[in-house]
């Protein structure tokens, strides 16, 4: 197994999300494991949500919002940076690396290289990484169906990660995300996100990976149009319109998205899950072993279970 390393480059937050998620194909047809790091050039606060959350449960008003491709919890980001792991299988960096451990181990590299650039994080499970007890980098996750896996950390450089209470909706509001400690911005730790410190992290992620590196000549990645970031204009987003909405289901790291469509159910939300397994996918008893992070298949089965129950009670 080697490394490629993508040289650094600075962007927009759309630009960078393109770049980070086209990651994921270069990881796959390379056979290799691929780093970057994308430094956001706007710091007008731009809200960022999971690929999995419906804007309107999460927000209550909708301004400068933006869909990654990846799962998990949204955040606002002023600026900051993008570190991307992209894996062509879960157990590529190390060895004993299973699906109910896929951040644990591979949140490693990541934190080597921000320890390396002056920004000590810690991982005490679930979504973001900690500096100081404090969330300084939320994380995000997809694996492919051939397991082909995306990992991406995202820091403010001012700021507050946490989506502003103007914006927010009352159940996201409700929500503890960052265990009762305000979120960290990357000028509080006292760094910027420029091309130095994005070297330096890069620096560290090899030397964790302990894998033969290959440093690329270009920073530029080809276009990966399953991976492009969305504009978010529509509080159904991602759902089509007439799609039936049922109440969200509380799991440990906030709620699962529940709808009935007319092609059947859909489930989503804040989860860390393989975005092929949910969505308008029911999970099949060979799915337990998948990667999960924020509650358990038990739960996506009894939201697809209730929205097909709703579904099959709807008038025709």
């Amino acid at each position: 197994m080697r490394a490629l390393l993508v040289p650094p480059a600075t962007a927009s937050i759309p630009e960078a999300l393109a770049r980070s998620g086209s990651t994921l194909r270069v990881a796959r047809s390379e056979r290799s494991v691929v780093a970057t790091v994308t430094c956001l050039d706007d710091e007008r606060p731009t809200i960022v949500l999971g690929s999995l959350q419906r804007a309107g449960r999460v927000l209550d008003r909708i301004d400068r919002v933006v869909r990654r491709s990846t799962t998990g919890t949204g955040f606002t980001l002023r600026g900051g940076m993008i570190v991307t792991l992209a894996l062509p299988w879960l157990d590529a960096i190390f060895g004993d690396t299973t699906p109910g451990t896929i951040l644990n181990r591979n949140v490693r590299p990541i934190m080597k290289g921000l320890a390396n650039a002056g920004v000590p994080v810690q991982y005490f499970g679930r979504e973001w990484l900690a500096w100081k007890r404090r969330a300084i980098f939320v994380l995000g996750m997809d694996v492919e169906p051939d397991g082909a896996v995306l990992i991406e950390a995202f820091a403010t450089a001012a700021g507050s990660l946490s989506i502003p209470r103007e914006d927010a909706s009352a159940l996201e509001a409700s929500l503890d995300r960052y265990r009762g400690l305000a979120p960290a911005s990357l000028r509080e730790a006292g760094v910027e996100p420029t091309a130095e410190l994005s070297i330096r992290v890069l620096e560290g992620m090899t030397e964790r990976m302990g894998l033969m590196t290959q440093r690329l000549t270009t920073s530029s990645l080809p276009t990966d149009a399953r991976r492009a970031p969305t504009v978010v204009e529509d509080p159904m987003s991602p759902l089509p319109r007439g799609a039936t909405l049922l109440e969200p289901m509380s799991v440990p790291i906030g709620f699962l998205d529940v709808a009935v469509l007319a092609s059947g159910p859909w489930v989503g939300g804040d989860i860390l899950a393989p975005r092929h397994l949910v969505g308008r996918n029911g999970p099949t008893a060979d799915d337990e072993s998948s990667p999960m992070e924020g509650a358990l298949w038990r739960d996506v089965r009894r939201a697809h279970e209730t929205a097909s129950h709703q579904g099959s009670c709807k008038p025709t």
